[in-house]
């Protein structure tokens, strides 16, 4: 019997070679394709071959002595995220508008926007953010409407800008963008401290009012400003190291991609558990589940910390109607629609950070409605009209990549509630910009 035929070595070694050029091929083939998906991907959704920025938001901003921060006068940066790209401008005065004279013009009715960042609006053109398209929508009634918003800032920031730099405007309407979700949280230290991890920036450089009961007055904690210009740096620094140390595979727009599917899958969030204990608080009726999750603390304490925070947060509005009434000016108030109170999906996701937690979306803007009938100041909630888009399914109000803050869609449909709201109120035609007359006018 003869033996199984044994190839060549010539054979033997050509068969090699196209094997290892096969496999060359393969690999190549998958490179260059996984390549040209990035590239598209990127150019779709950066416009660009770089990735997302680090840096763009602390671009625009100082630390200041008696606000924590403000814009940089005549500063600019780009912004690139997943979900926009945007090229912003602070004008000379530290406002992301275009200039105002401090001097109103003759028969303009002015309108002064106090907000944080969904009013100072870096994610959307300046020309579709909810200040421009109000003036448009208002152009017959010749308003003026001046964009004071920055981002990250808390009701008792408004409040301190408006008393040093807003009322300069001499404004004849201010309008108040209340966005419950952070603004309550922000104004009370102890639920800053939670929400934050103690953040020196976001936490200890900022101001403060408290509510004192027994004298009847808000007290000032002004920021520690060694301590903001510290932080800001600190922070410039820790954002520029984390881009230069991100795993190259880490900075591909799929890997992002692919980490934030996996976030989701897991019902996970990008929030610690106790960061979300703090921010789900105002939509919360039952605080057991949120003491639990966070481990540490009973529900008396939240009910407490959070009933203070409304405290502090009340009477910080009606500080800022008393400084309107003073310029003979009217306050109005704005309800910042959050995506948890309109989209049902994210709204599960927050839930699902803490089981057992139930949020009451209409919970923060029915105790604000019922505060402000009660002080006669007007308010303009646009929340059922982003319900009733989002049921429809009209279109996304919401960014869903890097970002819950409103689309240019979003800013459309707030401008133009908010817009009908002051012709139907007749807030436009007051000679005068008292309060008087304003609980008709909620009636």
């Amino acid at each position: 019997m003869s033996g199984p035929e044994v190839a060549p070595p010539a054979k033997r070694g050509s068969r090699l070679r196209n094997a290892t050029i096969n496999l060359g091929l393969l690999f190549f083939s998958c490179a260059a394709g996984f390549a040209i998906i990035e590239i598209g991907t990127r150019l779709h959704f950066y416009g660009s071959l770089a990735g997302s920025d680090y840096l763009s938001h602390l671009d625009l901003m100082q630390p200041h002595a008696t606000r924590g921060w403000a814009l940089a006068a005549n500063s600019f940066t780009q912004v690139r995220k997943r979900d926009y790209r945007t090229a912003v401008s602070i004008n000379s005065k530290g406002l992301h508008d275009r200039e105002h004279e401090y001097a109103a013009g003759p028969g303009v009715f002015r309108i002064l926007v106090l907000g944080d960042s969904f009013m100072e609006a870096q994610q959307v053109p300046f020309s579709a953010s909810l200040p421009r398209l109000l003036e448009d929508r208002l152009a017959a009634h010749r308003a003026e409407v001046i964009n004071a918003g920055v981002n990250g800032y808390s009701t008792a920031q408004e409040l301190i800008y408006l008393e040093e730099e807003g009322v300069r405007y001499s404004p004849n309407l201010i309008l108040l963008a209340l966005f419950t979700m952070n603004d309550v949280v922000e104004n009370y230290r102890p639920l800053m401290a939670l929400a934050t991890s103690m953040n020196d920036r976001l936490c200890f450089s900022r101001p403060y009012f408290r509510w004192d009961e027994s004298t009847h007055e808000l007290h000032l904690d002004p920021p520690d400003y060694e301590r903001a210009v510290t932080s800001y740096h600190a922070d410039r620094e820790a954002l520029a190291s984390k881009a230069k140390r991100v795993p190259f595979y880490q900075r591909s727009i799929l890997y992002e991609m692919y980490d934030d599917a996996r976030i989701k899958r897991e019902n996970k969030s990008a929030l610690a558990k106790n960061t979300a204990s703090a921010w789900a608080g105002v939509y919360l009726d039952d605080f057991a589940p949120l003491a639990q999750g966070a481990g540490e603390r009973g529900a008396n304490y939240y009910e407490l910390w959070f009933d203070a925070a409304w405290t502090a947060t009340e009477q910080l509005i009606l500080r800022i109607r008393r400084v309107a009434d003073e310029h003979q000016a009217i306050l109005a108030i704005l309800l910042v629609p959050a995506k948890p109170q309109v989209e049902l999906d994210h709204k599960a996701l927050v839930e699902a950070v803490i089981p057992g937690t139930k949020l009451n979306v209409f919970k923060p803007n029915a105790r604000v409605l019922e505060f402000a009938r009660k002080h006669g100041i007007p308010v303009c909630d646009p929340l059922p009209a982003f319900q009733e888009y989002e049921r429809k399914n009209k279109g996304s109000l919401f960014f869903n990549w890097d970002d819950n803050h409103w689309t240019a869609l979003g800013h459309r449909i707030a401008a133009e509630e908010l817009a009908r709201f002051f012709e139907s109120s007749g807030l436009l035609n007051r000679p005068d910009g008292s309060n008087a007359m304003v609980d008709q006018i909620g009636e």
